[in-house]
């Protein structure tokens, strides 16, 4: 009687761990769904990769929650988030092959946040690394030369937005800066 007792609250943990996994879709699930719905919507998509552990992820989503810039943003963007590089207590967190995509996007090394614009194709158009990387990522487009940055990723990447719409967008992100 006591081994089928271990054995149900093993069966038990084991259906919870499952269930918990399951809620996580791979990334590849998460992108090719994002580029289906692009495609159809005529947009690009928006990638951005964070962390649980990651404040400055937060500030980004802080941004991208607020109602009118995420407005102005799913005028070109389907919007997705995929996590990564969590601490091992975290890892079930983690979209399966994230990191990956990572890597292919331009953001191996380079810090989160870290976002990349690409087509419904999943070709990269422009990503969050400043100067074609060679000054690095700008992570949460926080600094003046990081706005300036995510601005210039707005003009490559997102077509529909107006001059105006960008100013929104460029004004928020000064008006919600760390202040030093």
């Amino acid at each position: 009687m006591r081994n089928l007792q271990r054995l149900i609250a093993a069966a038990a943990l084991v259906a919870c761990v499952v269930t918990a996994f399951a809620d996580v879709k791979s990334a590849s699930a998460v992108l090719s769904s994002a580029q289906t719905k692009a495609r159809l919507e005529k947009k690009n998509v928006l990638v951005m990769f964070d962390a649980s552990w990651c404040g400055w992820c937060r500030r980004l989503e802080k941004f991208v929650e607020d109602k009118e810039m995420r407005k102005l943003l799913e005028k070109s963007f389907v919007l997705v988030t995929l996590d990564v590089l969590e601490n091992e207590d975290k890892k079930a967190l983690e979209n399966p092959g994230g990191s990956e995509y990572l890597e292919k996007f331009g953001g191996k090394d380079a810090g989160l946040p870290f976002t990349a614009a690409i087509d419904p194709s999943g070709k990269l158009i422009v990503n969050s690394n400043e100067k074609d990387g060679k000054k690095g990522n700008i992570g949460y487009p926080a600094a003046p030369n990081e706005i300036a940055h995510f601005m210039t990723m707005l003009k490559k990447s997102a077509p529909q937005l107006s001059n105006a719409d960008r100013e929104k967008l460029r004004a928020w992100l000064v008006a919600n800066a760390p202040k030093t």
